[in-house]
């Protein structure tokens, strides 16, 4: 009913932020972390560290534990973006060596 109004005691990055500590602990235990780089009119952007950062199912990790958390606390996000997979996009396919 807040959100209907524009009454909500917390601003959306404070939301954010506060879904993000949510799913720290789940990132962390995969070796990740994730970084609010900003919010511009409901769009929320991440970027993913560590093992999360470069790992194949990134958005698999974004969309399972990061999205549901920051829903949670903050419904009216417009879209979440991952400037790790803009990144990836840009520069095209990683080589892996194998030894």
């Amino acid at each position: 009913m807040l959100l209907l109004h524009n009454l909500h005691p917390d601003d959306i990055e404070t939301r954010v932020l506060r879904g993000i500590e949510k799913a720290r602990p789940y990132l962390k235990s995969h070796g990740g972390d994730v970084e609010l780089t900003g919010v511009r009119d409901g769009i929320v952007h991440l970027r993913l560290h560590g093992t999360c950062g470069s790992c194949p199912s990134s958005s698999i990790t974004l969309k399972n534990a990061v999205e549901d958390a920051l829903f949670e606390v903050a419904p009216d996000i417009v879209e979440i973006v991952s400037e790790n997979a803009a990144a990836e996009a840009q520069s095209g396919p990683q080589l892996v060596t194998i030894k």
